[in-house]
């Protein structure tokens, strides 16, 4: 940690002061999107937390986190990160984005749902929210870079 990132805390060692900020950022997630905005370095002890769970329930939020995907410099931060998902039914004709956007095909979808689920591949808690018959689950949800398949649990 810089010098400058610590004089709000000169008396106290760098792993203590990341505790502090850990801390708060688990108590509150807006806090802890605040926090990112201190330093590089806290953004680096708070970034985990805010990716440890995600939900995407609609397309918008779907493309936004496959963008993110593509910008990170780090490609195992979402392999690390990444613990919790839950995936939503994106069939439910959500109007997407502008007035100008296209919603993306089903095809497109797929790929981003695949890229986020191979990228995430540190996911201990999957939950998928479908309104599709099983067969075409089984084929969507395939997984690229294993070949194995995510099985549907009828309930």
């Amino acid at each position: 940690m810089s010098l400058d990132s610590l004089q709000s805390f000169p008396d106290l060692p760098t792993d203590v002061v990341r505790c502090l900020f850990e801390v708060a950022a688990y108590e509150d997630l807006c806090t802890a999107e605040h926090l990112t905005r201190v330093s590089k370095i806290v953004r680096k002890w708070i970034d985990p937390i805010l990716y440890h769970t995600i939900d995407l329930c609609t397309i918008s939020q779907l493309v936004q986190f496959h963008h993110s995907i593509m910008l990170c410099n780090e490609p195992v931060f979402f392999a690390r990160s990444v613990k919790f998902l839950c995936l939503g039914d994106f069939s439910n004709g959500e109007f997407y984005m502008a007035a100008l956007c296209l919603q993306p095909t089903f095809e497109r979808q797929k790929e981003l749902v695949q890229t986020v689920l191979n990228t995430c591949s540190g996911v201990t808690r999957l939950a998928v929210w479908l309104s599709v018959d099983a067969h075409t689950f089984h084929s969507a949800f395939t997984s690229a870079s294993t070949g194995a398949a995510i099985s549907p649990i009828c309930l």
